[in-house]
């Protein structure tokens, strides 16, 4: 009888920019090292495994036990990472499952010199298109999908009008749902990436103010208070709260677009 063949990683990369990327940065202004630490535990015992793992209440007292690290804080940094997008959210909600499709890109990257020589069976949670899907990798969705197709074909041509209406209604319901969870207030992620261009750090306390100030003010306003403050040199917070509590109490604010805040004449406020 042939040994099952090894899906598990024995080591795996990792992109010497980590710390670069925005995700990151966010996680640790928000959580500091216990945020990364729990991001690169459950990388590790993902690769373990293969490409996922599935999650139970065992996990978080274990993973707990393993990081010194209380299990409402493990939830909490696990939600905030999944609304991050560093794992799939959806497939967590419905399956208890955590991966995602940059994981799943740096598993086949990683077992091709062994699945080349004898393919590997993908059975289940693969969220990789068969198009990003490597040859060597035998995903056994794709063979379910195509042989429905096959047997359906005279079926599907009738409704596809409905099926891609049907996906584009659950798309656009996704995005509202992700936009909801990003409140307080919309356009958060833009708020925070002018803030990083604009060369403020985001600190922790900057990771917890700016959607106070987003809830208060919007979006537009709070874009609009860090460009100024960034044209005048003030990088801080305070600044830009003061900006911010200037316009309204001028009423500035009051039926006008944030653009308009950029006028002459506000620059004294």
């Amino acid at each position: 009888m042939a040994a099952p063949r090894k899906k598990k990683l024995d080591y795996f990369p990792l992109d010497s920019d980590f710390f670069s990327d925005k995700k990151i940065k966010v996680v640790l202004a928000r959580y500091g090292a216990d945020g990364v630490t729990l991001y690169l535990y459950i990388i590790c015992e993902i690769y373990k495994n293969s490409y996922y793992i599935k999650v139970d209440e065992d996990f978080y007292y274990i993973a707990s036990q393993d990081l010194n690290m209380s299990s409402d804080k493990v939830k909490q940094v696990l939600k905030f990472l999944l609304k991050r997008s560093l794992f799939d959210d959806k497939l967590f909600q419905s399956d208890a499952v955590l991966t995602s499709t940059g994981i799943q890109k740096r598993y086949q990257d990683a077992v091709s010199g062994r699945a080349k020589k004898n393919s590997i069976v993908i059975e289940k949670y693969w969220l990789l298109k068969q198009e990003d899907t490597q040859p060597y990798l035998k995903v056994t969705l794709f063979n379910d999908y195509s042989e429905k197709n096959n047997s359906n074909s005279g079926k599907n041509s009738s409704n596809s009008g409905e099926i891609s209406t049907k996906k584009k209604k659950e798309e656009k319901k996704r995005e509202e749902e992700r936009r909801k969870e990003e409140k307080p207030g919309s356009g958060l992620s833009d708020v925070f990436r002018l803030f990083e261009h604009c060369g403020f750090s985001i600190t922790g306390y900057a990771a917890e103010e700016l959607p106070a100030l987003v809830e208060e003010y919007s979006a537009g306003w709070v874009m609009e208070a860090i460009r100024r403050s960034a044209d005048r040199g003030r990088k801080s917070m305070g600044y830009i709260k003061g900006i911010l509590g200037s316009w309204k109490t001028a009423g500035a604010m009051d039926g006008a677009k944030p653009e308009k805040a950029a006028r002459p004449g506000w620059d004294d406020l």
